[in-house]
């Protein structure tokens, strides 16, 4: 593993510098030069690498791409795939706490990024929908919330279950001001769900209970990507089961016991199977 490790760094590294080396030892008919497409390739080589400081090696790529753009390299301009591919590094890495902080960072600074550009176009006397159609591959899209949602959800902050929700809420509200790409998917909710389970916090089932009402809501309106699956109602129920409150039995006024709504839960799943034979509830 060792050696495949080091393998594939000297071929990152390689890749790295080829770009320089063959543009100082090309005629100027011969030029070869690196673009954003060349340092993204690599990016995503370091998010496919096994070695610890991998996210690190993405990032400074990344960083070195904003550098050689201010220096007036217009073909080597970062956009949200270059940004996607260092947020899956992160995603990677062990240090999720550490990873989760360098996850909503980097969804921060895509759109300062995104404005900045943005910004100078319609300064330069573009019109707003050219200047957005330019800009637009700099703007963060569904695939960079999700993956930071996962990775906040997924992290060891005691809060973590409330930090995704909040971006959850700011990923709506963008969707709803006419952002109509950001639409998180069913594997960001059940991360969230999943959370909330595993924060052992009083009450932290009816929150996910909401989520997952907010789901079906959302499929219903034909965002087939937010159908609950079999990972949400398993996350779900895990959340009705370590709720602390679940030890209190009473039912007031016919109120269902967190242990009631779990096996409900259940019955809804083997009803939707058997109604739609879908295979992602089963």
């Amino acid at each position: 593993q060792q050696q495949q490790q080091q393998q594939q760094s000297t071929a990152i590294e390689t890749a790295e510098k080829e770009g320089t080396q063959q543009q100082q030892g090309s005629s100027p008919t011969m030029m070869v030069t690196p673009n954003t497409v060349s340092f993204t390739n690599a990016i995503t080589a370091w998010a496919r690498c096994t070695r610890r400081d991998s996210p690190k090696r993405a990032e400074a790529l990344l960083n070195r791409m904003h550098s050689l753009y201010e220096e007036g390299w217009e073909d080597v301009r970062p956009n949200k795939v270059s940004y996607n591919s260092v947020i899956t590094a992160w995603a990677r890495c062990k240090d999720r706490r550490g990873s989760a902080e360098k996850g909503e960072e980097l969804l921060s600074r895509m759109y300062d990024f995104y404005e900045s550009e943005r910004a100078k176009l319609t300064e330069g006397g573009g019109a707003d929908v050219v200047a957005e159609d330019i800009a637009g591959d700099l703007k963060p899209d569904a695939r960079s919330w999700n993956a930071v949602i996962n990775l906040v959800a997924r992290s060891r902050d005691p809060r973590c279950a409330h930090r995704a929700k909040s971006l959850l809420d700011e990923m709506g509200r963008r969707y709803d001001e006419g952002d109509v790409e950001l639409m998180p998917d069913a594997l960001t909710f059940g991360a969230i769900i999943n959370a909330y389970a595993n924060s052992l916090e009083e009450g932290a089932s009816d929150t996910a209970a909401q989520l997952l009402m907010h789901m079906e809501s959302l499929y219903q309106l034909g965002f087939d990507d937010a159908k609950p699956t079999t990972f949400v109602y398993n996350a779900c129920m895990n959340a009705f089961a370590k709720d602390p409150l679940i030890l209190n039995n009473a039912t007031n006024s016919g109120t269902l016991s967190r242990a009631q709504k779990a096996e409900q839960l259940l019955s809804s799943m083997e009803k939707r199977y058997q109604e739609e034979k879908d295979h992602r509830v089963m």
